[in-house]
Protein backbone atom coordinates (compact mmCIF):
# COMPACT_ATOMS: atom_id res chain seq x y z
CA UNK A 1 0.00 0.00 0.00
CA UNK A 2 1.31 3.72 -1.17
CA UNK A 3 2.25 5.61 1.95
CA UNK A 4 0.01 8.16 3.14
CA UNK A 5 2.37 10.76 3.53
CA UNK A 6 3.57 10.36 -0.16
CA UNK A 7 -0.13 10.70 -1.29
CA UNK A 8 -0.54 13.95 0.50
CA UNK A 9 2.33 15.68 -0.85
CA UNK A 10 1.58 14.41 -4.77
CA UNK A 11 -1.83 15.91 -4.13
CA UNK A 12 -0.76 18.92 -2.44
CA UNK A 13 1.72 19.54 -5.63
CA UNK A 14 -1.05 19.01 -8.08
CA UNK A 15 -3.40 21.25 -5.78
CA UNK A 16 -0.45 23.72 -6.26
CA UNK A 17 -0.28 23.37 -10.07
CA UNK A 18 -3.79 23.74 -10.44
CA UNK A 19 -3.63 26.93 -8.33
CA UNK A 20 -0.55 28.57 -11.05
CA UNK A 21 -2.06 27.59 -14.21
CA UNK A 22 -5.39 29.16 -13.18
CA UNK A 23 -3.52 32.27 -11.79
CA UNK A 24 -2.09 32.07 -15.31
CA UNK A 25 -5.51 31.60 -17.38
CA UNK A 26 -7.00 34.73 -15.08
CA UNK A 27 -3.72 37.18 -15.79
CA UNK A 28 -4.68 36.24 -19.46
CA UNK A 29 -8.55 36.99 -19.51
CA UNK A 30 -8.26 39.80 -17.79
CA UNK A 31 -5.64 41.38 -20.48
CA UNK A 32 -8.17 39.80 -22.98
CA UNK A 33 -10.84 41.67 -21.02
CA UNK A 34 -8.94 45.40 -21.07
CA UNK A 35 -7.99 45.10 -24.62
CA UNK A 36 -11.82 43.89 -25.53
CA UNK A 37 -13.67 46.50 -27.30
CA UNK A 38 -16.43 47.41 -24.90
CA UNK A 39 -20.24 48.60 -25.66
CA UNK A 40 -19.50 51.94 -25.79
CA UNK A 41 -17.26 51.39 -29.07
CA UNK A 42 -19.62 48.69 -31.02
CA UNK A 43 -23.07 47.84 -29.43
CA UNK A 44 -23.42 44.28 -30.48
CA UNK A 45 -19.80 43.49 -28.99
CA UNK A 46 -20.07 41.69 -25.54
CA UNK A 47 -16.53 40.48 -25.37
CA UNK A 48 -15.37 42.58 -23.25
CA UNK A 49 -18.40 41.53 -20.95
CA UNK A 50 -17.74 37.84 -21.60
CA UNK A 51 -14.19 37.75 -20.41
CA UNK A 52 -15.15 39.89 -17.19
CA UNK A 53 -17.34 36.82 -16.58
CA UNK A 54 -15.12 34.12 -17.75
CA UNK A 55 -12.06 36.12 -15.15
CA UNK A 56 -14.74 35.76 -12.12
CA UNK A 57 -15.65 32.55 -12.68
CA UNK A 58 -11.70 31.54 -12.99
CA UNK A 59 -11.43 33.44 -9.39
CA UNK A 60 -14.16 31.37 -8.04
CA UNK A 61 -12.02 28.70 -9.14
CA UNK A 62 -8.93 29.59 -7.54
CA UNK A 63 -10.53 30.54 -4.30
CA UNK A 64 -11.97 26.90 -4.31
CA UNK A 65 -8.75 25.44 -4.99
CA UNK A 66 -6.81 27.34 -2.55
CA UNK A 67 -9.72 26.51 -0.18
CA UNK A 68 -8.89 22.92 -0.65
CA UNK A 69 -5.38 23.17 -0.24
CA UNK A 70 -5.70 24.59 3.09
CA UNK A 71 -7.89 21.58 3.70
CA UNK A 72 -4.73 19.15 1.97
CA UNK A 73 -2.45 20.36 4.33
CA UNK A 74 -4.48 20.01 7.32
CA UNK A 75 -5.40 16.56 7.02
CA UNK A 76 -2.23 15.37 9.05
CA UNK A 77 -3.71 16.99 11.85
CA UNK A 78 -7.09 14.57 11.76
CA UNK A 79 -6.95 12.13 14.45
CA UNK A 80 -6.99 8.71 12.83
CA UNK A 81 -7.93 5.95 14.93
CA UNK A 82 -5.00 3.46 13.34
CA UNK A 83 -6.47 1.44 11.55
CA UNK A 84 -9.73 2.41 11.40
CA UNK A 85 -11.10 4.29 8.07
CA UNK A 86 -11.99 7.75 9.23
CA UNK A 87 -11.62 11.30 7.45
CA UNK A 88 -8.09 11.76 6.15
CA UNK A 89 -7.50 8.20 5.75
CA UNK A 90 -5.73 6.12 2.85
CA UNK A 91 -7.74 3.62 2.09
CA UNK A 92 -7.28 0.89 -0.41
CA UNK A 93 -10.32 -0.97 -1.73
CA UNK A 94 -10.10 -4.27 -3.54
CA UNK A 95 -13.23 -5.38 -6.04
CA UNK A 96 -13.25 -9.35 -4.90
CA UNK A 97 -15.23 -10.26 -7.87
CA UNK A 98 -12.18 -8.38 -10.30
CA UNK A 99 -8.96 -8.05 -8.14
CA UNK A 100 -8.91 -4.65 -9.17
CA UNK A 101 -7.63 -2.48 -6.50
CA UNK A 102 -8.48 1.19 -5.64
CA UNK A 103 -7.03 3.55 -3.30
CA UNK A 104 -8.52 6.58 -1.91
CA UNK A 105 -7.85 9.75 0.33
CA UNK A 106 -10.57 10.63 2.19
CA UNK A 107 -10.68 14.46 2.24
CA UNK A 108 -13.17 16.55 4.06
CA UNK A 109 -14.54 18.93 0.97
CA UNK A 110 -14.09 18.39 -3.02
CA UNK A 111 -12.90 15.03 -3.79
CA UNK A 112 -12.20 13.86 -7.15
CA UNK A 113 -9.07 14.61 -7.85
CA UNK A 114 -6.62 11.63 -8.57
CA UNK A 115 -3.05 11.75 -8.89
CA UNK A 116 -0.43 9.16 -9.80
CA UNK A 117 2.33 7.59 -7.29
CA UNK A 118 4.80 4.76 -8.93
CA UNK A 119 1.92 3.74 -11.26
CA UNK A 120 -0.83 3.57 -8.97
CA UNK A 121 -4.15 6.24 -8.94
CA UNK A 122 -4.97 7.46 -5.85
CA UNK A 123 -8.49 9.34 -5.76
CA UNK A 124 -9.48 11.69 -3.50
CA UNK A 125 -13.27 11.40 -2.01
CA UNK A 126 -15.39 13.25 -0.03
CA UNK A 127 -16.25 12.76 3.40
CA UNK A 128 -20.03 13.42 2.47
CA UNK A 129 -19.89 10.83 0.02
CA UNK A 130 -22.03 7.51 -0.13
CA UNK A 131 -18.93 5.27 -0.35
CA UNK A 132 -17.12 7.00 2.76
CA UNK A 133 -20.68 6.60 4.52
CA UNK A 134 -19.97 2.89 3.80
CA UNK A 135 -16.31 2.21 4.84
CA UNK A 136 -16.08 4.72 7.60
CA UNK A 137 -15.66 2.82 10.65
CA UNK A 138 -13.97 -0.04 8.90
CA UNK A 139 -10.46 -1.78 9.14
CA UNK A 140 -8.24 -3.85 7.06
CA UNK A 141 -10.13 -7.24 6.16
CA UNK A 142 -13.56 -5.70 6.54
CA UNK A 143 -15.81 -6.08 3.69
CA UNK A 144 -18.24 -4.15 2.30
CA UNK A 145 -21.30 -4.23 -0.92
CA UNK A 146 -21.15 -1.08 -2.42
CA UNK A 147 -23.54 -0.41 -5.56
CA UNK A 148 -24.20 -4.27 -6.00
CA UNK A 149 -20.23 -4.62 -5.75
CA UNK A 150 -18.06 -6.91 -3.36
CA UNK A 151 -15.13 -4.53 -1.65
CA UNK A 152 -12.58 -5.70 0.97
CA UNK A 153 -10.75 -3.66 2.58
CA UNK A 154 -6.59 -3.70 2.19
CA UNK A 155 -4.99 -1.24 3.85
CA UNK A 156 -6.18 1.68 6.24
CA UNK A 157 -3.47 4.54 6.87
Amino acid sequence: MLNKKEALKAFIKAEEEKIKQLKISLEQTQQDARESPGSNVSHSDTMKFQFSNLALGIQKRISEAQETLILLKKIDLYETKGEIVTGGSLVALKNTDTEEIITYLIVPDRGGESVEINGQKVISISIATPLVHEIRGKKKGDEICFREKNFEVIGVQ
